[in-house]
Order: C-alpha cells, then sequence, then structure tokens
C-alpha cells in the first residue's frame, strides 16, 4: 500500500510539472515561439528582424555607416545628418560577436566611411581582454575586405551605476577604451572619444544625459552628433 501510494504521488507530481511545463510555454508564446528562442539561444526576435530589414536596405560606396549597439541603433541618425547617407546598421543588445557575424553585407557594399562602436554589453559576460580580441577581429574583417572605407574607432561610453546599476564597472570601460585607441594607433585608424565628452568629474556618464545610467536622451546625441560632424566632413 506504501508503494502505492508513493507510485500515485509521483505520478500527480509529474502532471503537476508537466501541466506547469505547458504553461510556462504557452506564456513565453506557445511551442514555434518556444522552440525559436531555445535554437537561437534566447537571442530576441527584434534582432532577427532587424537583420532581415538590413536584407532589403541597399548600401553603396556613398554610404556612412554608423555600426554597433542599442546606442547606436536608437540615434536617429538620418534626421541629425541629413546631408549625409547614413546607414544605421545597430542592433539594441548586440555584442561584438554579433557585429562580427553579421558584417559580410558591409563589408561587401565597400561603405565611404563606418563609424564602430561596440563592446560594452560584452562587458557584462566577458572580460576586457576576451571583447578586445573579438574587437580587434571585427576591425581586421573590414580593412581587409573593404580597404577603401574609411574606418573610425569610437570609444565606448561610461555608464552610471547611480541612476541604475547596470552591472558595467566604468573600470573595464576605460581599460577597453585604451586597448582600442592603441589598436586605432596601431592601424592608423581615427580614435574619436566620446567617453570624455560625456562624461562628469567622476567618470560617469552625466546625469544630464540618461535615464537609465546607459542610453541617452537628445541632449546627449546631439552632443554626439557635434563630435561626430568633423569626421563626417572629412
Amino acid at each position: 500500500m506504501k508503494k502505492k501510494r508513493i507510485f500515485l504521488l509521483s505520478l500527480l507530481l509529474n502532471a503537476c510539472f508537466l501541466i506547469a511545463g505547458f504553461g510556462l510555454v504557452q506564456r513565453l508564446g506557445g511551442p514555434s515561439y518556444f522552440w525559436y528562442r531555445w535554437k537561437t539561444k534566447g537571442r530576441a526576435v527584434l534582432y532577427d528582424h532587424k537583420i532581415s530589414q538590413f536584407e532589403f536596405l541597399a548600401m553603396d560606396s556613398s554610404s556612412i555607416v554608423f555600426l554597433g549597439n542599442s546606442l547606436t541603433d536608437q540615434g536617429n541618425w538620418q534626421e541629425w545628418l541629413p546631408k549625409f547617407s547614413i546607414a544605421n546598421r545597430g542592433i539594441s543588445g548586440d555584442m561584438t560577436g554579433g557585429v562580427y557575424r553579421r558584417l559580410d553585407p558591409i563589408v561587401q557594399a565597400h561603405p565611404n566611411k563606418i563609424f564602430l562602436l561596440i563592446g560594452v554589453n560584452d562587458l557584462l559576460f566577458k572580460s576586457v581582454e576576451e571583447t578586445f580580441q573579438q574587437y580587434e577581429q571585427i576591425v581586421k574583417k573590414i580593412l581587409d575586405e573593404s580597404p577603401t572605407t574609411s574606418l573610425y574607432l569610437q570609444s565606448l561610453l561610461p555608464v552610471n551605476n547611480k541612476v541604475r546599476y547596470t552591472g558595467i564597472d566604468n573600470d573595464q570601460i576605460l581599460a577597453l577604451n585604451t586597448k582600442i585607441a592603441s589598436l586605432a594607433m596601431e592601424k592608423q585608424l581615427s580614435f574619436i572619444n566620446i567617453h570624455h565628452e560625456l562624461k562628469d568629474e567622476g567618470g560617469n556618464l552625466n546625469d544630464d544625459y540618461t535615464l537609465d545610467g546607459i542610453h541617452l536622451n537628445g541632449l546627449a546625441y546631439a552632443k554626439w552628433v557635434a563630435i561626430l560632424k568633423p569626421y563626417l566632413e572629412e
């Protein structure tokens, strides 16, 4: 009798787990969407939707590409800079590995200029050295496969963990920026130090420029655009 009760209890618990699992799958969007998230290791649909858009948006040798993560993605660059042919290739949440994997259509277009800003999201998961190694691969691919393109390396921006904890340390950002600046010097590329212009006296992203400690408001983008204009007009 005791074994029978244990068996029935086991069946009941398994049934509860199955029901809870089914409910969770439904809450995540149903079986097909759950399978998609599983295949892509949790990658947001936004990412693939953005890449799908890029497949329809042509670039050529007159294009100026802004390449990076959400800081680039959220900039209305064409409206800020109407004189230029801007291709915004920022995707929110992207990291160095993601940028590297989607470089082919960009370098094949041989754009006029590329403004690269990537790496801050990597620091949530990887060391400065690991992030920089992947960053170097991005730079190498662009220089090797699109030598007519002028490549500009932009510094990572500081974060402000007082406004909201971001999980990223400004010392890591400074260390990565130092490596990027050295790489720019080695490859004879322009290094654009946006970090210096948007930080406060304590080295944090200025309170005036953010509501969440990492992303930027209009005042910050206006300052960023002013920094970039001389390089765009070269």
